[in-house]
């Protein structure tokens, strides 16, 4: 986990980012996880505000064999010069404890470095896959066994390109029924951009939400966690929609969290009942309950079984951490940009 570089940029120094069924592997027959620290490189610098997004983060320990660190450094408001951490250093501080005695193998697999603008770090692929390319080897822990006494070789761990799953076409794909009227402006770019093909002007069309999986809607607006980005405190408008989910919809969930519907401005400045940016002509029907609907969701209906991609459900009044996981559960697993 050492020197992994950061580059120093103001704003979100972004330090690792893993979701099932990428992060670190284990052994659960001889080792589970009992600590996880990512107060390390990006919480260096005065002002540094790092936020621990790991799905299973101990307490209690985890012992399933998969542990998926995943943390990044918020930028003040208004920003601190200096804030960004530069150089080398550990971005998280994993402390296991031992089981039974044996050997078990340490692995990272699908590691994903980001800037504050969603740029990879480190994606050295052709054509860009958003994963680390730089050196990652595997290591082991022995418990009560001899450690060698040569050091060996470290090995490339795969990149996803290699080890990617195709996205399966076994699902038939659907030909899309236009809905009379179902149509409204979803994104804040005053038109329907695509009534016939995709009728809840999601992003997405019909048949690119069956190929993501029987879980998605072409009638629900919601099922795709991809927000106007960037989030701008009231009454500054917020930025659009892109088609496809990264670190830019995360952090402005995020930015998010803790506005409620009828509730007061949250800690950044936000109000969920606020009007900005989706006055007329604009869709007043659908987001009549302020722009914070853009980034509320629910849980949906679970993993497709064939893809594993989640749908979010439909708003439910509260933005809050279930919201952020839900967003980073669809990042860079939703693409519909084409």
């Amino acid at each position: 986990m050492k020197d992994v570089p950061s580059p120093g940029i103001e704003g979100f120094s972004v330090g690792m980012l893993t979701s099932p069924p990428s992060g670190l592997s284990y052994n659960p027959v001889f080792l589970k996880v009992v600590g996880n620290d990512v107060n390390q490189l990006l919480a260096a610098n005065p002002g540094s505000s790092v936020q621990n997004f790991t799905p299973d983060n101990p307490p209690p320990p985890d012992t399933d064999g998969y542990f998926h660190p995943s943390a990044y450094d918020w930028q003040p408001d208004p920003p601190v010069p200096g804030h960004s951490e530069t150089g080398s250093g550990v971005l998280a501080r994993i402390t296991f404890q031992a089981i039974a005695p044996g050997t078990s193998q340490l692995t990272l697999t699908t590691v994903k470095l980001m800037d504050p603008d969603g740029n990879a770090i480190g994606d050295t692929s052709v054509p860009p896959d958003g994963i680390f390319d730089g050196p990652i080897s595997n290591a082991e822990i022995r418990i009560d066994e001899p450690c060698p006494t040569a050091t060996p070789t470290p090995t490339r761990t795969p990149t996803a390109t290699a080890t990617r799953t195709p996205t399966p076409t076994a699902t038939p794909t659907p030909t899309a029924t236009p809905i009379p009227g179902a149509c409204t402006d979803r994104n804040g770019d005053t038109s329907c951009d695509d009534p016939t093909n995709d009728p809840d002007d999601d992003g997405c069309t019909a048949s690119e939400e069956a190929a993501l999986g029987a879980n998605f809607s072409p009638s629900a607006w919601y099922d795709i966690y991809d927000v106007p980005v960037p989030a701008n405190v009231d009454p500054n408008p917020n930025g659009g929609r892109n088609k496809l989910v990264d670190i830019g919809d995360v952090l402005a969930v995020l930015f998010y969290a803790f506005a409620d519907d009828n509730g007061p401005p949250n800690a950044s400045g936000v109000d969920y009942d606020s009007l900005k940016g989706i006055s007329p002509p604009h869709d007043t029907t659908t987001f009549a309950a302020g722009v914070g609907l853009m980034y509320d969701r629910s849980p949906g209906l679970g993993p497709d079984p064939v893809t594993g991609k989640d749908p979010a459900g439909a708003p439910n009044g509260v933005i809050d951490i279930g919201d952020v996981l839900g967003t980073l559960a669809q990042a860079f697993a939703v693409d519909c940009s084409g």
